[in-house]
């Protein structure tokens, strides 16, 4: 019975430090969402933006993030200019020449693997805020349901076999059977 306490402890150690690292992980991803936009939502202007800038909490990483840019008729706006992130900043150019609303949609994701994804619409030239905001929410949401980020199959099977790995060493250092000192009871001679 006391051969078993030191394992045991062992694996109970493991595990809750293991709980403590996905909760830990949790709480850092909680505050990645939007800080500011510019313009904001629902804002009516006179003069058209040269581009829609985003700040949050956290580090976009600008190959995983996408802001599309689309006027009331659903035509990309957009440059042809990549995205641009500095710090915690992401400037997406826009070329907007006629009045009307505009909806940015975006999906971002941060450095530390949380991510943040909503609408900013605004309009340019009317005088009036922007209208119609379920149906642009539509069109964006079916435009958005084209690009996602899915979990890599061969990434998340060589995670699970490492674990399994893992376990399997584990399980035999604690298990294998114990030296005994020459000299002491049950040892063999010459041992």
């Amino acid at each position: 019975m006391i051969r078993w306490r030191r394992p045991a402890s062992v694996i109970g150690g493991t595990a809750l430090a293991i709980v403590l690292v996905f909760a830990a992980s949790g709480a850092l991803r909680a505050d990645s969402g939007e800080v500011s936009t510019e313009p904001v939502d629902g804002a009516v202007l006179t003069v058209a933006p040269s581009a829609v800038v985003l700040t949050f909490a956290q580090h976009p990483e600008a190959a995983e993030s996408h802001v599309v840019v689309r006027d009331g008729a659903g035509r990309s706006v957009t440059t042809t200019e990549e995205l641009s992130v500095a710090g915690r900043t992401v400037v997406r150019p826009v070329v907007i020449s006629d009045a009307g609303d505009y909806t940015a949609a975006y999906h971002v994701r941060f450095d530390d693997g949380g991510q943040a994804s909503g609408t900013v619409r605004f309009s340019v030239g009317t005088g009036v805020p922007p209208r119609g905001a379920e149906a642009a929410a539509e069109r964006m949401g079916q435009a958005a349901a084209t690009h996602q980020h899915g979990v890599d199959p061969v990434g998340a099977t060589l995670l699970v076999v490492d674990g399994a790995v893992v376990l399997v060493v584990v399980l035999l250092l604690l298990l294998r059977p114990r030296r005994r000192a020459a000299g002491s009871p049950g040892s063999l001679p010459g041992q």
